[in-house]
């Protein structure tokens, strides 16, 4: 291609992009074909006008015309918008947890030293079995004299000859209670459990040391318990007096469980429309990109690619020696001597 017609044809892309509606042009519609076989965005046809297509007035007029839609304009209100939400979303107040206060039954909690619980993979004899047994009727005896400490000393060492009797425990704990140290008692009712699961004294005597603690939902549901394992009625009365403040216990824990699940439920909402506004962000940006890629030059190449088909020699298709289709000499189409179309004299 000849430096003239370089020239040329880098003064028309400065015209095209300096006014890009220009390409919609009659004269020059075989090139717009060409550009939208290469996949080039085009500018929006202007609206068709009234005035000569080569006055000075359509030509100056053109570049106020609105540019392409843009940005949207109403990202940053949203964005305010979605703060105020999340704000009253996480004002939603959560109720504290609602603490009933002991009564004049509870005792202060016992900080003593675990008990012995002996060594269950130990193997148990007759001799063993007998000595436990023994041990269990003198801790009985001293439980009906009101001698609890002395009862838990020969509990324990019934424990120690026979640890997988759940019965020992079940007493024990009986024994603790009455000495006011609830969690010793409950420590010996699990156990107790553990190793029988339908023990409903190991039960009612944990409900009891609950109770002195002021844990009352515990202490209802080990008498419920008790009861359903073998009736009871110290543990059935002592569980319908307590039961009024459990339930309201109970409501303020269905509240707080509500409110955090609506909490937690709402801030799974604000995540999603969180990365649905990103997703779309980043979409609208892509098309705005591809929608500028023309005003940098044609798509694969910093110019024209290549050679344009069916050209004679290094000039565009159809025109006549070195200058473009239906221009006199070397001028543009529709331009009045070496002008560009719609331009008038040589601006």
């Amino acid at each position: 291609m000849e430096t003239q017609q370089l020239q040329q044809l880098k003064a028309f892309t400065q015209l095209l992009k300096a006014n890009p509606v220009v390409i919609h042009k009659p004269e020059l519609a075989f090139f717009k074909e060409y550009l939208e076989s290469l996949g080039a965005n085009l500018p929006e046809e202007p609206a068709t006008s009234s005035e000569p297509e080569g006055s000075e007035s359509s030509t100056s007029s053109t570049p106020s015309q609105p540019e392409p839609k843009p940005q949207a304009q109403a990202a940053p209100p949203k964005v305010q918008k979605r703060g105020r939400e999340e704000s009253s979303e996480d004002e939603i107040e959560e109720p504290e947890e609602l603490v009933i206060e002991k009564d004049d039954e509870c005792v202060e909690s016992d900080d003593d030293e675990p008990q012995e619980m002996g060594d269950a993979s130990v193997e148990v004899t007759d001799e063993m079995l007998e000595a436990a047994q023994e041990e269990r009727s003198a801790a009985m005896s001293a439980m009906s004299e009101g001698e609890f400490s002395k009862a838990v000393e020969h509990f324990t060492a019934g424990i120690l000859k026979n640890p997988s009797w759940a019965p020992l425990f079940a007493k024990r704990a009986q024994a603790y209670v009455k000495l006011r140290k609830p969690h010793a008692a409950i420590r010996d009712c699990s156990r107790a459990i553990e190793l029988n699961p339908d023990s409903s004294q190991a039960f009612k005597w944990r409900g009891i040391a609950y109770r002195k603690l002021g844990q009352w939902v515990n202490t209802v549901h080990d008498l419920d318990t008790c009861c359903k394992l073998d009736f009871d009625e110290d543990a059935y009365t002592m569980a319908k007096e307590l039961r009024p403040k459990v339930q309201k216990i109970q409501e303020r824990q269905r509240e707080i469980s509500r409110i955090r699940e609506e909490k937690e439920r709402n801030a799974r909402i604000r995540r999603v429309k969180k990365a649905r506004e990103a997703q779309e962000k980043a979409r609208k940006e892509q098309e705005e990109r591809e929608s500028s890629g023309f005003s940098g030059g044609f798509p694969g190449a910093g110019g024209f690619p290549g050679a344009f088909p069916g050209a004679g020699g290094a000039g565009f298709p159809g025109a006549e020696g070195a200058g473009f289709p239906g221009a006199g000499g070397a001028g543009f189409p529709g331009a009045g001597g070496a002008g560009f179309p719609g331009a008038g004299g040589a601006g």
